[in-house]
């Protein structure tokens, strides 16, 4: 896959492009020997300073942030899915209800996510060239990635509100399970067609990867309790596996699951979630304190061994909560931040060269 790159510069708060090229790397190449980013620090730009984004769900390699804002409705649901670029907010409308919410976009600026129609259900849509359409065949749902080529993957609903993956490839609608009793999650897409997510078993949830209608579940740490959130284009799985105990951020790579180690960084009382990698094999994810102050979590990166606390948001010289959600290509993250729980922010973390 040849994934068009571009070179990036921040001015005035707007990306300006300097150059592009093409990205070219050899699929197998050892997870570690990957070449190291410049730097690992990375200073922060709050969106909400510069538009009215009011939080932030992915990033791609232009820089255009799919995120969601208040609408003028005064109904407290009524938050719509929106783009930014180069400090301009799109409002994406929804499909005849109050509200949507957008969850990723792919580097042509078509963004998904899920909106409500006039009855209130949701539905899983896609937004491409200042349209906003149903993915065909989904009655209720959610879409979470799209890739390239446009291809989407989500979550289908039946009445019971049991949830089946499904892949979506532009013209046919496929459920990655056969069997219609196994509860199942699809989270991301990459540009090869392979999809991760979790499905709910006898003994478990589990994390898998599914390939040209082949399902195969991936391996754990012992516990009962895994599920896969990210993958790039060389078929690097991140997610979070439980040991039996707390659930522990992991990478899917050719040696197996691999423990980040996040949890013994932040002490034992934490448990952590890796939520995305790009294909130079950088990741960011969330831990969470379990005590003594449940729900205060901080952001990781990782990258080649390395593991490091994301630089922290802090307002008036405050720390406050911080969720980095998507790392692109060029080592730019996005997320939110907030001093409590109802005070949510969006954020970019810019690697310093």
């Amino acid at each position: 896959m040849h994934r068009a790159l571009v070179v990036l510069s921040l001015v005035s708060f707007g990306w300006v492009t300097l150059a592009h090229g093409e990205a070219k790397a050899q699929h197998g190449s050892a997870f570690c020997k990957h070449p190291q980013p410049a730097s690992a620090q990375f200073f922060q730009s709050s969106l909400s300073s510069i538009g009215p984004l009011e939080w932030v769900s992915a990033v791609n390699d232009f820089g255009v942030v799919a995120g969601g804002i208040a609408a003028i409705a005064p109904e407290y649901r009524s938050h719509h899915a929106a783009v930014w670029v180069s400090g301009k907010v799109t409002d994406l409308g929804t499909l005849g209800g109050i509200r949507s919410a957008s969850e990723s976009l792919n580097n042509r600026g078509e963004v998904v996510g899920n909106a409500d129609d006039s009855n209130d259900t949701p539905l899983p849509f896609i937004w491409s060239r200042g349209q906003m359409r149903a993915v065909p065949g989904v009655a209720k749902g959610y879409a979470y990635d799209i890739n390239d080529f446009g291809w989407v993957v989500g979550i289908s609903f039946d009445a019971d509100w049991f949830a089946r993956a499904f892949i979506y490839n532009g013209q046919t609608l496929t459920y990655i399970t056969s069997d219609p009793s196994v509860y199942s999650n699809a989270s991301a897409i990459n540009n090869r067609g392979q999809v991760v997510g979790s499905m709910r078993t006898s003994n478990g949830t589990h994390a898998y990867i599914w390939e040209r209608g082949k399902l195969t579940e991936l391996p754990g740490l012992g516990g009962n309790n895994d599920a896969a959130f990210g993958i790039n284009d060389w078929g690097d799985v991140v997610g979070k596996s439980s040991d039996g105990v707390v659930d522990h951020a992991v990478v899917w790579d050719r040696r197996g699951a691999v423990d980040l180690g996040v949890n013994e960084l932040f002490g034992s009382g934490t448990y952590s979630i890796a939520l995305s990698i790009n294909n130079r094999r950088e990741i960011v994810g969330v831990n969470d304190l379990i005590a003594p102050v449940q729900g205060h979590t901080h952001g990781f990166y990782y990258y080649a061994g390395g593991l490091s606390i994301l630089s922290s948001i802090t307002v008036n010289n405050t720390t406050v909560i911080d969720q980095p959600r998507d790392i692109n290509n060029f080592g730019l993250v996005s997320g939110n931040g907030a001093s409590n729980a109802t005070e949510w922010r969006p954020w970019l973390w810019f690697p310093i060269p």
